[in-house]
C-alpha cells in the first residue's frame, strides 16, 4: 500500500504530513476550468486536433524525491474530479485482480496496471490506476467504486491508441446510461506516456524499498 506524501507544486499546496516509508501520492484538480461548477462541458481540441485536457494531477515521490505533473481529461459521465478547494490527496494504488484472472488483451506486466474490468484489490482512500480495454469506461468506475477508491485514472493502451500522448473522451453507452448516472467515482484518462511515467516512479520506489 502507497503512504501518503507532502508536496507542494504548480500553485496547488496540500496539507504537510509526515507518514512512516512515504510513496506516490497524488493531488487532483480541475486545473483548467476553475470558473466551471460541473464536468459536462463540452471537449475542445488543440490546434494540433487534440483533446485539451481539464484535469491536473501532481504525483510525489518523497522516497526519491520527485514529482510529475500529468494533464489527463475528466470522463463525461459521473463525478466530476473537484476544483482546487477540494482537492483529492490521496496515494496512488496499482490495479490488480482481486482474484486470479487471464487479462488476455493487455499484458499488465510487473509495474503497469490490469484493466479492472472484474474486481480489483480493495483500495479504500486511494486512487485506482487502470489501463483501457476490456471493457467499458464506466466497468471500470464501477469496479473502482466496488474497491472503495476515491479517484480512477485510465491509462491509454492497445491497438486503438494513435500516439503515446493521446487522450479520449469517456463516453456512456446508451446501454450503460443508468450505471453512469449511478456512478459516484470521478475518473480521468491519461495518456500512455504518462502511465508510463508513473510505472517507471513505482518501479524506482520497488527497487529502492
Amino acid at each position: 500500500k502507497l503512504a501518503l506524501s507532502p508536496f507542494k507544486a504548480s500553485g496547488w499546496c496540500a496539507r504537510r504530513e509526515r507518514m512512516p516509508r512515504p510513496r506516490s501520492a497524488a493531488f487532483l484538480v480541475l486545473a483548467w476550468a476553475a470558473s466551471v461548477q460541473s464536468c459536462g462541458w463540452e471537449s475542445t481540441l488543440s490546434a494540433a486536433g487534440s483533446l485539451t485536457p481539464d484535469t491536473l494531477i501532481t504525483v510525489r515521490s518523497e522516497l526519491e524525491q520527485k514529482t510529475i505533473l500529468i494533464r489527463g481529461k475528466a470522463a463525461d459521465f459521473g463525478a466530476c474530479p473537484p476544483l482546487a478547494e477540494d482537492a483529492i490527496y490521496a496515494p496512488i494504488r496499482k490495479a490488480q485482480y482481486a482474484e486470479q484472472y487471464d487479462d488476455m488483451e493487455y499484458g499488465a506486466g510487473d509495474f503497469y496496471p490490469v484493466d479492472a474490468c472484474v474486481d480489483v484489490q480493495p483500495s479504500p482512500g486511494e486512487i485506482l490506476w487502470t489501463v483501457r480495454g476490456g471493457c467499458n469506461f464506466v466497468n471500470k468506475t464501477l469496479t473502482a467504486h466496488r474497491a472503495k477508491a476515491v479517484a480512477v485514472l485510465v491509462a491509454n493502451a492497445g491497438s486503438r491508441m494513435q500516439s503515446e500522448t493521446e487522450l479520449t473522451t469517456m463516453g456512456c453507452p446508451t446501454s450503460a446510461e443508468v450505471r453512469c448516472d449511478n456512478s459516484l467515482v470521478p475518473t480521468v484518462f491519461i495518456s500512455a506516456r504518462d502511465s508510463r511515467r508513473l510505472a517507471e516512479l513505482q518501479k524506482m520506489e520497488e527497487q529502492k524499498g
